[in-house]
C-alpha cells in the first residue's frame, strides 16, 4: 500500500491491466475476454486508444445496408430496362412476344371491365 496525498493509504497498483480485468471479472461474474473488450471499446470511444468509435462503426454498418439496398435497386432498374428497350427495339420483330404481348394486355383490360 502507498501513501496517498491526504493520508490515506491506497491499494497498491495492480501489476498488469489483464490482472485487473481478470480480478474484476471475476467479481462482476463475467467473462474475462468480454470485460476485456468493454474496456477496450470504452478508451476507443473515449479517445484515449486509436479506432473505430461505436458511433463510427454504426455509420459504417447503416451506410453499408444503404449501398447494399442502392446496388440492388440498380440491378432491378437495368433487368427492367433491357426488358422494355428489348420490347420496343423496332428492329426486333418476334411475332411470338408480340402475340403474347397483345394477349396480356387484353387479358389485364378484359380483367378491368368484369
Amino acid at each position: 500500500m502507498s501513501e496517498c496525498a491526504d493520508g490515506l493509504r491506497a491499494p497498491a497498483r495492480v501489476p498488469s491491466p489483464w490482472k485487473a480485468v481478470c480480478s474484476i471479472a471475476d467479481k462482476l461474474d463475467v467473462n474475462r475476454e468480454t470485460l476485456r473488450l468493454w474496456v477496450r471499446r470504452a478508451e476507443t470511444d473515449a479517445g484515449q486508444r486509436p479506432g473505430l468509435t461505436t458511433d463510427e462503426r454504426a455509420r459504417i454498418r447503416e451506410l453499408e445496408r444503404e449501398v447494399n439496398e442502392l446496388r440492388r435497386a440498380n440491378e432491378i432498374l437495368k433487368a427492367a430496362s433491357a426488358f422494355f428497350s428489348r420490347e420496343l427495339d423496332p428492329r426486333v420483330y418476334d411475332t411470338n412476344m408480340f402475340v403474347y404481348g397483345a394477349v396480356k394486355i387484353l387479358g389485364a383490360a378484359q380483367r378491368r371491365r368484369r
